[in-house]
């Protein structure tokens, strides 16, 4: 248990300092994005392939960013190379969600594929069908999620 959590602790630092987030939660698959990111976080840490990542492998992958993005070797990030680094860190996340929106898979999204998946939330949950979605017609979140909300914000 308590090497449990001290790996969390090792996961949210090392994450949180490059850029990435421990999960993407999506409505439409929360289990799918944990394992996705969970994949693709070990491809990218785990160094020596052994099917783990430890702190020194953590510290190798932040110290060889920061040294790649560190353009003019001033041992410190200014905004256009901190901007590089995020951008590189984005991108997959960028091309995954194009790629959701490019419903016919032509490399383009067009107008109807760009409003597609708002008109579905609209047709989903209008219930009057008034073209309108008022308070009660929005969708909320479940009670889970509205608890870890409410205890990120001091309630």
């Amino acid at each position: 248990m308590k090497s449990k959590n001290i790996f969390k602790v090792v996961v949210l630092l090392g994450f949180g300092a490059m850029g990435f987030q421990s999960s993407t939660v999506f409505a439409d698959g929360a289990k799918q994005g944990k394992r996705k990111d969970a994949g693709r976080i070990l491809r990218i840490l785990d160094l020596n392939q052994d099917g783990e990542i430890s702190a020194s492998e953590i510290d190798a992958r932040k110290t060889g960013q920061f040294e790649s993005f560190d353009s003019d070797n001033s041992a410190s990030f200014n905004l256009g190379e901190f901007q590089q680094l995020w951008l590189e860190q984005m991108r997959e996340r960028m091309v995954d969600r194009f790629q959701h929106l490019d419903a016919d898979g032509d490399g383009e999204v067009t107008r109807e594929e760009f409003s597609a998946p708002i008109d579905r939330m609209l047709a989903r949950h209008d219930a009057n069908s008034d073209g309108a979605l008022s308070r009660d017609e929005l969708p909320r979140k479940r009670k889970k999620q509205r608890r870890q909300s409410d205890s990120s914000q001091g309630y």
